[in-house]
């Protein structure tokens, strides 16, 4: 299992030991998962931590059978229904691979040991979920104040190919429009 796209991430984040990076590869799952794959639904609780070592994934809430996509990740990112996980709460999201995906899990008691043993890793998880918070606040500013065809560009900047992987129903969701003004905004373009 090669943990070394993991640990780069991590050492991005915060600094850690070298007993941290030895419990770490202890407890991670490897996962290589199909496209499509559901990684999580209501109502079960999140009881891992994922990063995609190769992939990617999109998140989502439904609501009268509507999908109201919230986030994607990708190669290189952390995947995880925060409230869930660290409250250990019945997840009210979907979490679905886009791509077949190679996933690091890390079990919601492997995460609990290293906060146990690690002072550094209280630091870590805390710039992990901030990371997550500052990713859904700088979302919500952007539907706010930009036109779509603004949030479109700046989801291709980060995930360029993203218009050919993920249903065009779901990026008008992301966008908050509707896919017929998407499908007109794209020809447009």
């Amino acid at each position: 299992m090669d943990t070394s796209k993991l640990i780069k991430a991590i050492k991005s984040i915060h600094p850690v030991s070298d007993n941290f990076k030895s419990t770490l590869e202890e407890i991670v799952i490897p996962y290589n998962l199909p496209k499509n794959h559901i990684l999580l639904e209501p109502p079960t609780i999140s009881d891992q931590l994922y990063f995609i070592n190769r992939g990617l994934a999109m998140c989502y809430t439904q609501c009268k059978k509507k999908k109201n996509v919230e986030w994607f990740r990708k190669e290189g990112q952390f995947l995880l229904a925060s409230q869930s996980f660290f409250g250990q709460k019945s997840s009210e999201q979907y979490i679905q691979l886009m791509r077949r995906s190679e996933l690091l899990a890390m079990p919601h008691h492997g995460v609990e040991r290293l906060l146990v043993l690690f002072p550094e890793a209280q630091r870590l998880f805390q710039l992990i979920l901030l990371r997550e918070y500052g990713q859904t606040r700088q979302y919500g500013i952007d539907i706010k104040f930009l036109e779509a065809t603004e949030r479109f560009e700046k989801l291709l900047k980060t995930f360029p190919d993203l218009d050919r992987t993920v249903p065009q129903e779901s990026i008008a969701s992301y966008l908050g429009i509707t896919p017929q003004s998407f499908s007109r905004m794209k020809r447009e373009r």
